[in-house]
């Protein structure tokens, strides 16, 4: 159940990010996962894809990064890193 609530809350960072920037999709989202985050890869994945259903992120690439740093100050935290949103329609 946690996964899906992170997930939804990436989804809509991403996709206002998206919105922001005038394009109409992301092709690809990053996220890095703390170590102490107790997040399963595998199930943040398919969380992300339903939460992402219908949104600018739907067809964005998830690509996940890990951390084993216990002692850094996101140790616990998952963290939107980058969204690279397709070229603005012109």
């Amino acid at each position: 159940m946690h996964e899906r609530s992170v997930a939804s809350q990436l989804v809509q960072q991403a996709s206002e990010i998206v919105l922001r920037s005038g394009a109409d999709h992301a092709v690809s989202v990053g996220v890095t996962l703390g170590g102490l985050c107790g997040l399963s890869a595998p199930h943040l994945r398919s969380q992300f894809a339903a939460a992402a259903e219908g949104t600018p992120i739907e067809d964005a690439l998830l690509e996940l990064s890990f951390t084993d740093e216990t002692l850094n100050a996101e140790a616990q935290d998952v963290v939107l890193t980058h969204v690279e949103v397709a070229d603005p329609p012109t």
